[in-house]
């Protein structure tokens, strides 16, 4: 992507950085100039900076406090356990007062304010205290007392500055207040990156087949000949509804979570017959309507193709029946006498359905087609007997 270095002397040398979109703060970049084919890789050690995708990092060397912060691996230890890294720091506030973070492989994240030339750790440290009734989590709260220094020229912030969590969001907003305060502008400032949502609207067509499964040692297995060869075909029909895409900026826009929200349904018509003879003989015709509301909840990978985006769906399907007809109509005959009898085509009915949902397209700006493959466990509740959905959606989208 476009961006430039800094050179030890200051001068900026404009081209191209490999971008990674980093979740941890780099140690080496790749560059390559404008007017050159050759790629160069730059460490903290080679260059004072660089800027990319409106991102700005600044090399330096820093402590870092090294202890996992994770609650599960915390320590019982006060002591502060520093290590000194050289690295590119990303600049989230740069000014009058600066305000800098970095991560590591781990994800812990840590934040330094610049000091005339340097730039000083905000110390934080999370330990376990022993009460002999339970453990509980420490604070090490240290950069209240650095931050009520660093901004002590505007002492309206003491107030501002104790109830500061140590998080890029609660600092960012600590040091832009500072901003404000004083009536001056930042030379630069990273927004810090929120998740956010993209709506959508789907429609296409639904294929359903019925899987029809009767457990093989059950006493009674013929009661469900009807089902078994009644003939219940694949039904195609109409599928509409509504997506909610949770897209995760800081990996690049191609993880996030898709919602998506549907109206499909299937119609079986089916029929069978036991025949003794032309006198005594038994006609089954099976009826089944189900209309459903859809609720797929899938996490999604988008990988870039030229102008379009290739994705890949996998999640969960949860289904709710809003409107069923399960109906089952018996005509026996018996020499001169024929009946007729309506009754369900099976009892013990599901109106919940969960499953798994795979899906796959294609992405062209706003617009959208997927092929999604869902497997459900279908509408019967019964240890006897099974009847388990294949559903295969063709879906075209358009995201607002």
């Amino acid at each position: 992507m476009p961006g430039y270095v800094i050179k030890p002397d200051g001068d900026t040398l404009k081209g191209s950085i490999d971008y990674r979109n980093w979740l941890s703060n780099p140690d080496k970049i790749f560059f390559k100039g404008e007017s050159s084919e050759t790629r160069y890789a730059y460490t903290p050690m080679e260059i004072k900076g660089f800027r990319v995708a409106d991102e700005l990092y600044q090399s330096a060397t820093v402590e870092v406090e090294v202890t996992s912060d994770q609650v599960n691996e915390l320590t019982p230890y006060a002591d502060l356990n520093i290590e000194v890294v050289t690295t590119f720091l990303q600049t989230i506030v740069k000014g009058e007062k600066g305000l800098y973070s970095y991560k590591d492989f781990q994800g812990k994240e840590q934040f330094y304010y610049q000091l005339d030339s340097t730039f000083e750790l905000l110390i934080h440290k999370r330990y376990i205290k022993d009460t002999g009734k339970k453990n509980l989590i420490i604070e090490n709260k240290t950069y209240i007392g650095q931050l009520t220094v660093y901004f002590q020229d505007c002492r309206a912030m003491v107030p501002d500055i104790n109830r500061t969590r140590y998080t890029k969001r609660s600092l960012e907003k600590l040091f832009l207040s500072y901003y404000d305060w004083m009536g001056l502008l930042p030379e630069f400032h990273k927004e810090s990156e929120k998740i956010h949502a993209e709506l959508g609207i789907l429609a296409g067509m639904t294929q359903t087949d019925l899987n029809i499964n009767v457990v093989k040692n059950y006493s009674n297995l013929g009661q469900y000949d009807y089902l078994l060869y009644g003939g219940l075909k694949r039904s195609t029909n109409f599928s509409a509804g509504a997506s909610i895409d949770l897209v995760f900026p800081r990996l690049g826009g191609k993880w996030g979570i898709n919602n998506e929200f549907l109206y499909t349904a299937f119609q079986m018509n089916g029929s069978f017959e036991k025949y003794e003879n032309e006198n005594n003989y038994k006609k089954y015709y099976t009826t089944l309507n189900f209309t459903y509301l859809k609720m797929h909840n899938m996490l999604q990978y988008k990988y870039p193709i030229g102008n379009f985006n290739v994705y890949a769906n996998a999640g969960i399907s949860i289904g709710k029946a809003i409107c069923v007809t399960n109906a089952l109509t018996v005509v026996s005959k018996f020499y001169d006498t024929e009946r007729v009898k309506e009754l369900d085509a099976f009892n013990d009915l599901r109106t919940f359905e969960l499953g798994y949902v795979l899906g796959l397209g294609v992405e062209f700006h706003h617009f959208s087609a997927e092929l999604k493959y869902e497997a459900g466990n279908g509408m019967i509740n019964s240890i006897n007997i099974n009847t388990p959905t294949i559903r295969n959606y063709f879906l075209l989208g358009y995201t607002f």
